[in-house]
């Protein structure tokens, strides 16, 4: 077992020893906790906390950090305490069925890629065969395990807004920590760990301040969250949903607050993407939304095809970068669309099932054999890696969730329910086009991709089912008032944002049923 850190210093608690304190949490939160409020505290609580750089490293697997840790834990809790739920899900039986069809990729991209590739005096070697197992795994504890567990255990509108009320919650507990790595710079990380996450340089922002990281491996993350956050806090302010834990605080002061901590981080692509979001959740009509978030999530698949085509007005937009916030922003985007042109020459060599792994597509010089290219996004290393297929695969996963909200929405009839449905839609797209210049990989962004896959079948279920039982009784001997009764409780599930019901399951009935706690929840939701 080989352990990865980085520049380290006195630590109060050892990174190592927090991954393994960590291993008892999942269990406990889905022991005491209802499983849809439980696994996404899972993911959060590792993402939020644990150490960045640790990881175990052990012989034919891959490397297993904090991510990793928590969607093995995730699933494993979810095969313990809640079986019914995977059952009814039906592994593979969801947009999840492409990770099938992204492992084949995968197999047949390292076998085209066995062999040796000399620039210079550099031998770049070949894939190993047996790195195929490392790379299947990997994929599964990067997107398929987090967004199966979404789609599994969010099919129900409350629980839809329990998920996004946890957002909320988690982001202004987290606040407080980025006020203050705000103030007194980006420390915690090596006060706790004992080590910095990230070049400390790649924090400082014009005129002295600071871009908060926290515990996350880099500020774009942190800043990303906060968008998550402050979307979730817009989208409850549209419905009658009170905020669990809080609810004697205004929701529009709770948006408020977070858009400001937004701004806080000082991450102008973030900025941005709040500037798209929050305006639409918070005021546009959510058809317009879903439109907006179909929009966006085509972008993002075209985006390669256009890259490609070298249609984008790289030297306008560059302008445009440097007019609206600087010259230093402008080099910076000017020097990442450089090394995509470079990159995407030379996918274009071997581009449908790439070239096995990062390191051998890189440019380098014919000579001396250097590197010349650096890059992070996640389309690049999914082109680079698995090619096309592999693009298409994690991408369409992500993004499947999206166009079918957009078909199904018309049948959504409660007000809230589309505002939560299309909101999330906004949220999921946004994070997908972040994948484009970045590389947020986070379990919990992709279990929200599963959650609204989940979310709008559930929901529409909810309403055959309060349809049926409304026939039922109109067919039945309770007339009107048997009618009226039945709406009162077979109705609840379907209906009950337009009846007005605003008490929260994660506030009011934390714990669930009887039924639904300790170990006899099991097979139970």
């Amino acid at each position: 077992m080989r352990i990865r850190a980085g520049r380290e210093s006195k630590a109060v608690i050892p990174g190592l020893f927090a991954l393994i304190v960590w291993l008892l949490v999942p269990p406990i939160l889905f022991f005491v906790l209802r499983p849809h409020v439980a696994a996404p505290l899972t993911f959060l609580s590792a993402t939020l906390f644990l150490p960045e750089l640790i990881s175990f490293d052990l012989p034919v697997l891959p490397e297993i950090g904090k991510e990793e840790l928590a969607s093995l834990a995730a699933i494993v809790c979810c095969i313990a305490f809640a079986p019914g739920a995977l059952r009814r899900a039906g592994p593979g039986r969801g947009p999840e069925a492409l990770m099938l069809v992204l492992f084949f990729g995968t197999s047949i991209s390292i076998f085209n890629n066995l062999d040796s590739i000399r620039v210079g005096p550099v031998l770049v070697p070949g894939v190993e065969a047996t790195s195929i197992l490392a790379a299947v795994l990997s994929d599964l504890m990067s997107w398929g395990f987090p967004f199966l567990i979404g789609r599994a255990l969010i099919t129900r509108s409350e629980e839809l807004r329990d998920l996004l009320a946890i957002l909320v919650i988690a982001g202004l507990v987290y606040s407080l920590l980025i006020l203050f790595e705000v103030r007194m710079a980006p420390r915690l990380n090596r006060m706790v760990y004992g080590f910095h996450q990230h070049s400390f340089a790649q924090a400082l922002r014009d005129g002295g301040a600071y871009r908060p990281m926290v515990f996350m491996r880099h500020g774009l993350h942190v800043a990303l969250f906060t968008v998550m956050y402050m979307s979730a806090g817009w989208i409850l302010m549209r419905t009658r949903y009170r905020l669990p834990l809080i609810p004697f605080v205004p929701k529009l002061a709770v948006a408020g607050y977070l858009s400001l901590i937004l701004v806080l981080c000082r991450s102008t692509g973030a900025l941005l993407y709040g500037l798209t979001i929050a305006p639409l959740v918070a005021l546009a009509p959510t058809r317009l939304q879903i439109w907006a978030a179909v929009g966006i999530a085509v972008l993002a698949l075209s985006y390669p095809a256009i890259r490609v085509a070298k249609i984008l007005p790289i030297a306008e937009l560059t302008t445009l970068a440097e007019e609206q916030f600087g010259e230093k922003r402008a080099h910076s985007f000017a020097g990442r669309m450089r090394t995509e042109e470079q990159l995407t020459t030379k996918i274009q060599e071997r581009p449908i099932f790439g070239w096995g792994s990062s390191g051998r597509a890189m440019v380098r010089d014919e000579v001396t054999g250097q590197n010349l290219t650096t890059y992070d996004g996640v389309w690049l290393i999914l082109f680079v890696r698995t090619g096309l297929v592999g693009f298409l695969c994690v991408f369409g996963l992500l993004l499947a969730p999206v166009f079918l909200a957009a078909l199904h929405f018309g049948r959504i009839r409660a007000t809230q329910d589309r505002a939560m449905v299309a909101g999330l839609a906004l949220m999921v797209s946004i994070r997908v086009f972040d994948l484009l210049p970045n590389s947020t990989t986070e379990g919990y962004l992709t279990l929200l991709s599963g959650a609204l896959a989940g979310a709008v079948p559930g929901i529409l279920r909810e309403q055959a089912r309060g349809d049926a039982a409304r026939r039922e009784d109109a067919a039945g001997p309770g007339g009107a008032g048997g009618i009226a009764g039945r709406d009162s409780a077979s109705g609840a599930k379907a209906g009950r944002f337009a009846g007005g019901e605003s008490g929260p399951t994660l506030g009011k009935d934390l714990l669930g049923p009887p039924g639904l706690r300790g170990p006899r929840r099991r097979g139970k939701r």
